[in-house]
Formats: structure tokens, sequence, C-alpha cells
């Protein structure tokens, strides 16, 4: 990935982040493989640099306002499916990352560096530099999809009929907010 700027540096320091910083990902490429990603290298490359990095922020940015971001893959346990259709829909192998605003959104990343908001709706904060910038900074960001395609829509349904049926989904509250590689004082896998 190409250097992203000096504020996104800065930002970034504030959550524990240097330069050089490589930390073990192997449980994330596990449960992330197990639940039906193919992981590519942009995901290894940003995770193992920037997973576990938590920056808490708030104050207006360059187009909304700036808010926590926590890169962390494991916070989007139970929601494999979510970001596995989305994938299908934009031709893109969206992994999960993070989540951005305290949980309000999840983060995403694909192949080409590109950086999204995954939630009931779709968007892409740009590729790359760009991309890292906006979403660190409040900046732009671009509506793919306003809401779930109506294809998309019959298979989450279908999943959580049979989710209330007793079929345990993958991962789940209880592994919220536990990390990889180190961890937090307190969590375990």
């Amino acid at each position: 990935m190409t250097k992203w700027s000096d504020e996104s540096s800065e930002i970034l320091s504030l959550g524990g982040w240097f330069p050089g910083r490589s930390i073990d990902i192997t449980c994330w490429t596990d449960w992330l493989e197990d639940s039906g990603f193919v992981i590519h290298d942009p995901f290894r490359s940003f995770i193992a640099e920037f997973g576990e990095i938590e920056i808490e922020q708030s104050g207006p940015g360059i187009a909304f306002r700036r808010s926590t971001v926590e890169f962390d893959p494991s916070l989007a346990r139970g929601e494999e499916e979510r970001f596995l259709e989305w994938s299908m829909q934009v031709h893109k192998q969206i992994i999960p990352i993070g989540e951005l605003d305290q949980g309000r959104y999840f983060l995403g990343l694909d192949e080409d560096f590109s950086f999204y908001l995954v939630v009931d709706w779709l968007a892409r904060f740009g590729a790359g530099k760009e991309g890292l910038d906006n979403l660190l900074g409040g900046g732009a960001f671009e509506v793919l999809y306003d809401q779930y395609p109506a294809q998309l829509s019959a298979v989450s349904a279908i999943l959580v009929i049979v989710e209330n049926c007793g079929r345990p989904r993958l991962g789940g509250a209880s592994s919220r907010g536990r990390s990889c590689g180190g961890g937090r004082p307190g969590t375990a896998w």
C-alpha cells in the first residue's frame, strides 16, 4: 500500500501503530477461511500491520464526523454471510477488518485495497491511500447500494429462519470483542 497522509499516520499512531508493526493473524485467517472467504494479500498485509488498533476520535471530518475506528476482524463474527453476500453483489472479495463508530458500521477490505462500510447498505471509501485517509479523516464515501438487493434479502431471510430453528451460525455474540495476535487483557479465544 502506498504511504498515506501525515494526518492518517498521526491518527494511527494514537491507536498504537508504529512503522514496521506486524502481528500474528493466523486465528483471523483460519476463522475467515473456515467461513468461506478467500484471503487476499491486501487483507493479510493490512491486518498484520493494523490489527488490534483502536482509534478513539470524534469531531468534524471532511465530509462526515470522525468516529472511533477499530481494526479487529473478529468484531464481525456472526456477520460472515453479510460480507459474502455483498462480495457476490460487487464481484469483489470483501473481508471484514473491523468496525466504525463503536459498532454502528462494519468495515471491509477487498483485493483492490478498497475500504468499505458494510451494513444493510454498502459504501466504498476508495482504494489505498485515498480510502484509508477518507476512513480515518471523515472523508467522503460512495454509496454503492442503499439497501440489500432483493435476491440478497431472500437469502438473508432464509438464514434467519434457519438460525431461529436452532441451527447455530458461525461465530456469535459471545465472541464479540475478542482479538487475535495477543488479545485484550481478560479475553481469550
